[in-house]
């Protein structure tokens, strides 16, 4: 490596930084510049500078081929501080990771499992099992991997280098994101290189420092032209010639000089070099990549292993080039020292050398460029074939990397299983941008497999692959995820019956109610027969809690309390512990418990509905799981707002506000806002709580979540009645009856008629405050909902006594009220007697 040139004002700046880093104020380098300007030589040279003073260092190096694979820098660099080496069985690789992770000193089991999953080492028989949903999972990586950091910095200053980020991986950005928003704090300097291309996330950091890394001028890069050359000069005009063609890239002037030097039309006479023949004979590339061709091109069959290890990546392991090349030891060595002596690639992996890396990732183009189409899929068929026999680790845990040289070999068959494979376990870490690239090149290799019934099957398992991983990252009713499973259903129409139509039929039912509830009865019925025919009782379980979802919120509470019982009687806790994680993102016995709250205060058991919210609550608590929790949490706050009890919404709200400030949850942040704004209109400060009930309602519809939207609507026009504003109210009431007519949520909707009776009893129009309440007592009597078809019978006798028509009153009033036992308490009947008592009084 020559030395650097040209760049002491920016080494100055860096150091400054690292200087500031140092005394505690965390800082951020980030180092922009085209491919060759000397960029990783700046970074070496700032190790060289700081290399004898305490620190600890991290080196997360991006690849072209890794963009994909979640959290690759971070793996690779694991693998390389950790020593693994290629016989390594799990209890050498797992005890390897725990030192290196204890250099960190914090160090529990749960991060040594996490990261021993990452690395897919198994841990079963000495590790507890990490029983976490997917996005639980990468939430706690992440966490632990800045808490390693945290660990490290504790102990000495760190320096951590982030290499190439144009190419970065869509987790790995968000950790170094996580990273930056914490770093100030810390004794750390992050060092950050990129092309120009490449629009950084972080330059806005007040701790950020960019240097945008220019050409060099002549007078640099003839001192890097003389450095070569090893002090000798070169003949003027050819030294012009390089100087002019290469525009002061440091890369370009390197390799064309050594180019020159190589071609064998110059002679050492002294201290010079001289044209051995004509000025003319000299041939210079145009451009680097001619140039780098044209050095490879002389050193002939050498040529070859730079070519196997460009088509397997910019660092490749020695034994995987010798095992595909089938050279002899002694032939491979001298072959590959050839290569190291030629400055075109250097050894890595310490005394073992057990892997080499290219000089710079444009080396790995021109050797990779020099391949016929032909040449390149046979080297990575065998690549794949030779990964898969001798690297089994490897393979394994980046199934991408083995799917991805079988695709470019030619091999579909092969490829496709290891794309829906990659695409899986990138779900299972709630990678979700790394699994649509997966399977989406997967479905690009099925289409080169022959028409048949086995070829659907393998894009029948594809498709739900990637609905899931639509439903996380575009949403359930995207476009994208309705044609996805529009796609999987036609599958499923024409093969038999299997588990992977349960999946593909469930994916669809998510996606139809996203457009209309009562789309989704269609598949509920078709999960239904599927679960029965099968016989499965775990699909027989997702298919009633389908069923009772889609009736609640259809109104018909009845029906939708029947299949919570029906359903949970085939909950088994250890065999569906999982279904949290595969179906909706919560335990189904918690869904049922609190669906089942909703539906008996509808149908007027109140008591058993607060029975069962306990129950919904214990078993959470029990599970211990995210997702679940939410669900308990949402099941108290519609209860208490049922109730009409908001002072037992507040530990529920406080529950809420702390998960809040741990994850980023923005449908169940304007759930907290609604909430907290409802609680305060309720204890007299009503204007600070229109204004938070209002913003929880904005940010409900930014989301897409709108199955509360017409109560939550109901809610605010009665805050903003009792406050004067009745047009405001009537307009949220209009608003909250379109959107329950558009999706067909039908389980507020008599309140809302009769909320709208209200208003409009309070500007004066009595004729359209009767026809609503009749709406109102109607509906909830068609959907059995009788605690509010009292409160309808309530309005329409306070209407009549207003009237003088205190018969009407009676009449109204009485017998709905007599439906309730007569030992039955809660607020809506304690008010109904008072008013029976008030009218009968008056009689």
């Amino acid at each position: 490596m020559t030395s650097l040139r040209g760049r002491e004002r920016e080494v100055g700046q860096v150091l400054d930084r690292g200087r500031a880093a140092t005394a505690g104020a965390g800082q951020i380098v980030l180092l922009s510049g085209e491919a060759g300007i000397g960029k990783s030589r700046l970074v070496q040279a700032l190790r060289e500078r700081i290399g004898a003073e305490p620190h600890g260092s991290l080196r997360f190096q991006c690849s072209p081929h890794h963009r994909s694979s979640a959290l690759y820098p971070v793996v690779h660099q694991l693998r390389i501080a950790s020593g693994f080496q290629r016989d390594d069985g799990p209890a050498e690789l797992l005890g390897k990771l725990e030192a290196t992770l204890r250099r960190a000193a914090r160090v529990t089991e749960e991060t040594v499992a996490l990261f021993a999953s990452l690395l897919s080492i198994p841990a079963a028989d000495r590790l507890p099992p990490l029983d976490l949903s997917p996005p639980e999972l990468r939430e706690r990586t992440l966490d632990a991997m800045i808490a390693q950091l945290e660990g490290l910095a504790e102990q000495a200053p760190v320096l951590l280098e982030l290499e190439d980020a144009h190419w970065i991986d869509p987790t790995t950005l968000e950790l170094i994101t996580r990273t930056v928003e914490r770093v100030h704090r810390l004794p750390v300097m992050m060092l950050v290189t990129f092309r120009p291309d490449f629009d950084c996330p972080w330059s806005a950091s007040e701790h950020a420092t960019r240097i945008d890394l220019g050409h060099l001028p002549d007078r640099q890069g003839q001192a890097i032209v003389s450095e070569i050359c090893g002090g000798r000069e070169l003949p003027p005009d050819v030294l012009d010639r390089i100087l002019a063609k290469t525009d002061g890239i440091p890369l370009f002037i390197e390799e064309l000089t050594r180019n020159v030097l190589e071609s064998g039309l110059l002679r050492e006479v002294d201290t010079r070099f001289e044209l051995s023949g004509e000025a003319s004979d000299l041939e210079i590339p145009s451009s680097l990549k001619d140039s780098l061709m044209a050095r490879l091109d002389r050193l002939g069959p050498v040529k070859r292993l730079a070519q196997i290890g460009a088509a397997i990546g910019r660092e490749f392991p020695r034994e995987l080039v010798r095992l595909v090349a089938g050279w002899s030891a002694d032939e491979f060595e001298g072959a590959l020292d050839q290569l190291v002596d030629a400055g075109l690639v250097s050894w890595r992996g310490g005394d073992r050398k057990e892997s080499c890396v290219f000089k710079h990732a444009l080396v790995q183009d021109a050797a990779y460029a020099s391949l016929l189409r032909s040449r390149r899929q046979e080297l990575h068929n065998a690549i794949a074939c030779n990964l898969a026999a001798h690297f089994s680790a490897l393979a394994k845990s980046q199934p991408e990397m083995l799917a991805r040289h079988f695709s470019e070999g030619g091999a579909p068959m092969e490829a496709v299983p290891l794309w829906l494979e990659a695409g899986k376990r990138a779900s299972r870490r709630f990678a979700n941008k790394e699994a649509l690239d997966h399977l989406e090149r997967g479905l690009v290799a099925l289409n080169l497999l022959p028409q048949g019934a086995g070829r659907d099957q393998m894009e029948l398992e594809l498709r739900v692959a990637l609905g899931t991983a639509l439903r996380m990252s575009v949403g359930p009713g995207a476009k994208a995820t309705q044609a996805n499973y529009d796609r999987a259903v036609e599958l499923c129409d024409r093969l038999p019956e299997s588990p992977e139509q349960f999946a593909a039929l469930w994916g669809k039912w998510v996606n139809a109610m996203n457009f209309k509830l009562e789309l989704g009865l269609q598949w509920t019925d078709r999960l239904q027969t599927l679960a029965t025919s099968l016989a499965d009782p775990g699909f027989l379980l997702q298919a009633h809690h389908a069923q009772w979802t889609t009736l609640f919120h259809l109104g018909r509470f009845g029906d939708a309390y029947a299949h919570v019982v029906e359903g949970l009687a085939y909950y088994d806790e250890s065999a569906h512990r999982n279904h949290a994680a595969l179906y909706g993102g919560h335990d189904p016995r918690v869904c049922g418990r609190g669906f089942a709250a909703h539906a008996l205060w509808m149908l007027g058991d109140p008591a058993r509905s607060l029975q069962f919210a306990e129950e919904c609550a214990a078993w959470g608590e029990r599970l211990d799981h995210v997702g679940s929790t939410l669900h308990v949490i949402e099941t108290h706050l519609l209860l208490f707002q049922f109730r009409r009890e908001p002072e037992r919404l507040a530990p529920w709200i406080d529950y809420l506000e702390r998960i809040c400030a741990e994850d980023d949850l923005p449908e169940y942040r304007g759930k907290l806002e609604f909430n907290k704004g409802w609680l305060l209109a309720s204890r007299g400060d009503t204007h600070a709580g229109i204004e938070l009930m209002r913003r929880g309602l904005d940010n409900q519809r930014s989301v897409g979540s709108f199955e509360d939207i017409p109560m939550f609507s109901e809610r605010l026009a009665t805050v903003l009645a009792a406050d004067g504003a009745l047009d405001d109210g009537l307009r949220r009431l209009a608003e909250a009856r379109e959107i329950a007519d558009a999706y067909s949520l039908r389980y507020w909707i008599a309140e809302v008629s009769r909320r709208t009776g209200e208003l409009l009893l309070e500007r004066g129009d009595a004729e359209r405050a009767r026809e609503c309440f009749a709406e109102a007592l109607e509906i909830a009597g068609r959907q059995g909902a009788r605690i509010l078809q009292l409160r309808a019978a309530m309005s329409i006798a306070r209407q009549e006594e207003a009237r003088g028509d205190k018969a009407a009153a009676r009449d109204a009033v009485a017998p709905v009220l007599a439906s309730f036992p007569k030992d039955a308490d809660f607020v809506d009947i304690r008010r109904a007697r008072d008013l029976a008592h008030t009218l009968g009084a008056a009689r």
